[in-house]
């Protein structure tokens, strides 16, 4: 794996539904220059135990209460020490060039 170049930066409340696809289309990047932060934000889900069976090299940090979406996301963006950083949503799946059109623009 190269240096990353960008952080995703994902805000999740009990998202644990979603995490799975949203994951693997991260894995499927063509581009490997990125790093992963979950920003989980008290949820009462198993959300952070699969991320950390699953996906042991994504940073999860966990709010001790729950701070809303823009202060979770603030958590993530305070976090990150890359070039850039995306914020995802949980929800969401990313097709596999993504990373690398946004890098190379």
């Amino acid at each position: 794996m190269t240096e990353p170049k960008a952080t995703v930066v994902i805000p999740n409340y009990n998202g644990r539904a979603y995490l799975p696809r949203l994951m693997a289309s991260l894995a499927d990047q063509t581009d490997d220059r990125l790093s992963v932060t979950i920003v989980d934000d008290a949820s009462t889900d198993d959300s952070t135990d699969y991320l950390q069976a699953c996906w042991p090299r994504t940073t999860v940090i966990r709010n001790e209460r729950n701070l809303g979406f823009a202060g979770t996301c603030n958590v993530g963006l305070r976090a990150a020490h890359t070039p850039f950083v995306v914020l995802l949503n949980n929800d969401t799946h990313v097709d596999p060039d993504w990373l690398a059109q946004g890098l190379d623009r």
